[in-house]
C-alpha cells in the first residue's frame, strides 16, 4: 500500500511517499520537492550485538550524475570517487540522527540516502536529513524523537528558509537540525562582521 503525505516548508511543497519502492528495507521514504526526488532507506539488523560499546549506525549519501540527466563522457563511463561534499552531507546526517538512538541500542543499522532526480534550484542535503529521519520512523525501533532540518540564508538582509540552491550572494549560510523538544546540531558560515548574524543569536 502506498502512503503519501504532503506539507509546506519554506516556499516549496514537500511530499513523502512510502510503500512504493524498496519494500525489503526496514523503512523507505521518497521525498519529492518540485522535480527533485530523494530516496532514504534504512535497514535494521534483527540481532543485537551487546558486546559493542557504541551505536552501530552507518550513514551513506550518494549523488550520481544521472540524477541531473548527465552521463560521464570520455573513455570511462563510470564515475570516480565521490566529491568531498558528499562525505560532508553523510556526516551531517549522522550527527543529526545519532542522538535519537537509545544509549543501549546495539542493532546494526544502515541508512542510505540516494538522490534519484536533482533540480539545480533545490538543495538535496537538507532533504536528505529529513528523509533519513522519516525512514527511521518507519522501522519501528524505539527512538527518543525524530529530527528535521532547515537551511537559513541571509540574502539582502532578509532571512530565507531553504532558499534556492543557485543563490550566490549569501551573507549567512546556516543549517539547523532539531527535534520537537531541543536543538540537536547547527553549523554554517557567514561573512565577518555581518550584521544579520545578530538576528540568529550568533
Amino acid at each position: 500500500m502506498t502512503i503519501t503525505h504532503t506539507f509546506l516548508l519554506g516556499d516549496n511543497t514537500h511530499t513523502f511517499t512510502t510503500g512504493e519502492i524498496a519494500k525489503q528495507a526496514s523503512g523507505a521514504v521518497e521525498l519529492c520537492v518540485l522535480d527533485t526526488v530523494v530516496l532514504a532507506t534504512t535497514v535494521v539488523s534483527g540481532r543485537s550485538k551487546p558486546e559493542l560499546g557504541f551505536v552501530p549506525l552507518t550513514v551513506d549519501y550518494a549523488e550520481k550524475a544521472y540524477a541531473a540527466g548527465r552521463i560521464p563522457g570520455g573513455h570511462l563511463k563510470r564515475e570516480g570517487l565521490p566529491p568531498d561534499h558528499v562525505t560532508r552531507v553523510a556526516r551531517r546526517i549522522d550527527r543529526a540522527i545519532r542522538p535519537l538512538f537509545r544509549d543501549d541500542f546495539r542493532h546494526e543499522t544502515q541508512v542510505v540516502v540516494q538522490v534519484l532526480s536533482a533540480q539545480p534550484e533545490v538543495a538535496t542535503d537538507i532533504l536528505a536529513t529529513i528523509a533519513a529521519s522519516a525512514s527511521l520512523a518507519l522501522t519501528g525501533i524505539e527512538l527518543h524523537d525524530y529530527v528535521a532540518s532547515v537551511r537559513v540564508n541571509c540574502v539582502d538582509d532578509r532571512f530565507i528558509v531553504n532558499p534556492s540552491a543557485d543563490i550566490t550572494t549569501i551573507r549567512l549560510d546556516w543549517i539547523y537540525a532539531a527535534c520537537c523538544t531541543c536543538e540537536i546540531c547547527q553549523h554554517g558560515c557567514t561573512e565577518r562582521n555581518a550584521e544579520c548574524c545578530s538576528g540568529v543569536g550568533l
